[in-house]
């Protein structure tokens, strides 16, 4: 996901903002020299700012996808993104059956129109998904189900696969970069796989691979 700020920023839309902090790049520091440091780089570029919401397609508790997902949350956060990680037990979201396709947005269920306007509000999406039977999983299916062609139309989206065997969810990221792009989403060239994933984290949760953490 390391490349995913710097697709965000190029694809973000030009909008009116306050006039530019003095900002200059800091080589010696690695940072922005001035008096405001907070979004600095999305001034300079008179950017928005970058929201980012990752959705984790996986229910378990102690779920690994949720594990590998909130580093990525945590690497964009650190790149001064404002950053949303998705429980999709908590959003109990009904199943698309289709009924709600032509109902207007102000008479959705809340938590419908509440999803809907969270993705809508996003610069971008992380999907990140177990691999079940060669796929990614049914809630995550339903959840991007119940949205539209305009909730996720010209965002950055990045994908995130973990599976418990060699391939390392394959099969997910490639369904997933199918739906990404039925959506009208751009799904980035670099994504994150995760093979035989109980190996790479420790019993407090934390990833022991370095380089593979670098990459997610």
């Amino acid at each position: 996901m390391k490349n995913m700020k710097r697709n965000l920023a190029l694809s973000a839309p030009i909008q009116n903002k306050p006039p530019l902090v003095d900002a200059r790049w800091n080589d010696v520091d690695g940072g922005f020299d001035g008096e405001d440091h907070q979004d600095s780089v999305c001034e300079i570029f008179e950017l928005p700012a970058v929201h980012i919401v990752g959705i984790c397609g996986s229910l378990r508790d102690g779920s690994y996808t949720k594990k590998a997902l909130s580093i990525a949350l945590e690497g964009a956060s650190q790149s001064r993104c404002r950053v949303t990680l998705v429980d999709l037990t908590e959003w109990k979201l009904p199943l698309c059956d289709g009924s709600l396709d032509r109902v207007p947005h102000e008479e959705l269920p809340e938590n419908v129109r509440k999803w809907r306007d969270l993705i809508a509000s996003s610069t971008g999406v992380i999907l990140a998904s177990p691999e079940y039977h060669g796929s990614y999983s049914g809630v995550l299916k339903n959840a991007l189900d119940l949205l539209t062609s305009s909730h996720l139309k010209n965002k950055t989206v990045g994908i995130i696969a973990v599976a418990a065997g060699a391939l390392g969810g394959t099969n997910t990221i490639s369904h997933l970069r199918e739906v990404a792009r039925s959506l009208g989403g751009y799904a980035i060239p670099d994504q994150a796989a995760l093979p035989h994933v109980w190996k790479h984290f420790d019993d407090s949760g934390e990833m022991t691979d370095a380089a593979l953490r670098d990459r997610v």
